[in-house]
């Protein structure tokens, strides 16, 4: 009887917290203006899973415009980027800069890449680093001349962590991959809790 209650109890948070939902991640970038601010949006978090020890400064966005644009800086002001390393307590980075790849081929980068710049984060094999879900403010200032106009865009494609050279630190991660809801850990658990049963068996 023990089992079924807690069964049926989870079954419910499952389905209060729509286990069949998920939700799609993407970056929204609109460019300031001289008189106007622009934002950069992450709509949900993004997971990246490293695949080699070292230090990233990077998040790439593979080839997020079809031609390139003359060498370009964008700076954030507010607020501070935030991610979090293998689920622990978001840490957040002060200075944080969008960059247009400027069509060079450097590492793993190609020439239609962009990327932000976020100084330095020491990560093992494994390690799970998550760009949190946030709205970062850009001043509004007069871009340099020629930043590629197609950076103005919502990006759903690839991205992955690189360190200063360009070089990949994780596997290309779909943007707009599905993020499980909470539920759907719940069902998770269901899972977990038959198995336990049949082998009780």
């Amino acid at each position: 009887m023990t089992f079924q209650r807690t069964l049926l109890t989870l079954t419910a948070i499952a389905l209060g917290l729509g286990a069949a939902t998920q939700v799609q991640a993407a970056i929204i970038f609109t460019l300031p203006t001289a008189s106007a601010t622009g934002s950069i949006t992450v709509t949900n978090d993004i997971a990246f899973t490293v695949t080699t020890a070292g230090t990233a400064k990077l998040v790439v966005f593979d080839e997020w415009v079809t031609s390139d644009g003359s060498p370009a800086v964008v700076s954030f002001i507010s607020p501070a980027l935030s991610y979090s390393l293998n689920s622990a307590a978001p840490t957040t980075v002060e200075w944080i800069s969008l960059v247009d790849n400027q069509g060079f081929t450097h590492g793993n980068l190609s020439p239609n890449d962009g990327y932000f710049f976020f100084g330095d984060v020491t990560m093992a094999s494994g390690d799970v680093f998550t760009l949190k879900a946030a709205t970062y403010t850009i001043a509004a200032m007069n871009l340099p001349a020629g930043f590629n106009p197609q950076a103005a865009q919502t990006f759903t494609g690839n991205a992955f962590l690189a360190d200063g050279n360009g070089f990949r630190k994780s596997a290309l991660t779909p943007v707009n991959g599905a993020v499980p809801e909470p539920g759907t850990a719940a069902l998770g658990a269901l899972a977990g809790l038959t198995l336990l049963r049949r082998r009780r068996r």
